[in-house]
């Protein structure tokens, strides 16, 4: 049996995932994570404590404890391990050791939000119009450049991660079925340091979509279309599996002038007038994707046998009109 590590594996979903896992019978998986108290600590038999992906020495603990546990392969579950991992991938290959993670060439453009943005419209693809500051006379300068304070914004960190930091700029109360934290310009100057950047860009009433795409290790590509209940990421309330030809062209597009490797995810978001808008592309795969499992999908399960055993499955199932809810962190389909 062939050993897997999932890394920021510790949180409350882990366990649905574990048990899947383990019903499949066909892979060991280890999960991994920072906490040393996290709750799949306490219901796994296979944990491992890893260093934080910012860590200078993560990699090489990480290429360690790999070779401790005969590790096959390590899928990354966090933007910051990812990167790392993907500055340091041959190293582990080299070990006999895959990591699903993105080409060293993708590096910049997955760096930040700003990155992944100017990276598209070097290269053709229409993104939303935004400004990026760090200073007060920077954000004085945006906020004038959008119009403000005549609609509201959003601002977001540029290395932000999921909807962590996301905050609706107004200089009033609003309907905010987002449940994002409001916040006047003046009361948001006093979080400016001068060397945190963030991007600022109009509030659209939109709703949101998870892309998720999976490369074959024979190249097949598999495209996953899931609209979710609550826009805002970091607290999962489940999603319904949901496909347009619109928005399957945009995907298809976007994978044409970005290609990558492995699973991955697609931030979208649809206005009311059907306007598609690309929020940002994450370089490893959404914790969401738990989704597929009252499906009877796996993706991790479908990745790993790819890479592993060269059995490319192409998930067998309907999406339109499937919804999968979240409560009390236990998965059910109605």
């Amino acid at each position: 049996m062939k050993n897997v590590l999932l890394t920021c594996f510790g949180g409350p979903l882990s366990w649905e995932y574990y048990q899947d896992f383990c019903a499949r019978g066909m892979y060991r998986i280890f999960l991994g994570d920072t906490n040393t108290q996290a709750r799949a600590r306490a219901c796994v038999k296979d944990f491992i404590t890893l260093l934080p992906g910012t860590h200078p020495e993560y990699c090489a603990d990480l290429l360690k404890k790999a070779a401790a546990h005969d590790i096959r392969m390590i899928i990354p579950g966090s933007d910051e391990e990812a990167m790392a991992l993907m500055l340091q991938r041959f190293e582990f290959e080299k070990a006999g050791v895959i990591v699903a993670v993105q080409d060293l060439a993708y590096a910049q453009p997955f760096s930040s939000k700003s990155a992944m943005y100017n990276f598209l419209i070097d290269r053709g693809f229409s993104v939303p119009p935004y400004k990026v500051f760090s200073n007060a006379k920077e954000f004085d300068r945006a906020l004038e450049d959008l119009g403000y304070p005549h609609k509201p914004l959003v601002i977001k960190p540029d290395k932000g991660r999921g909807g962590r930091g996301i905050v609706l700029l107004t200089e009033r109360p609003i309907p905010n079925k987002d449940g994002l934290n409001m916040m006047n310009c003046a009361f948001f100057k006093y979080f400016l340091d001068g060397a945190t950047l963030y991007l600022v860009m109009d509030y659209l009433e939109s709703v949101m979509y998870d892309i998720d795409v999976l490369r074959y290790a024979n190249g097949q590509l598999f495209f996953g279309y899931r609209r979710r209940f609550h826009n805002v990421s970091k607290i999962f309330h489940g999603n319904s599996f949901e496909k347009n030809s619109t928005m399957d062209a945009y995907a298809k597009k976007l994978y044409a002038v970005f290609p990558t490797r492995y699973l991955i995810d697609y931030d979208m978001s649809v206005t009311a007038d059907g306007r598609i808008n690309l929020i940002e592309v994450n370089p490893r795969p959404s914790g969401s994707t738990i989704s597929y499992l009252p499906l009877g999908v796996n993706l991790y399960h479908t990745l790993i046998r790819s890479y592993l055993d060269g059995v490319h499955e192409i998930p067998d199932m309907v999406f339109n009109g499937q919804s999968v809810f979240a409560f009390h962190h236990m998965l059910i389909r109605p």
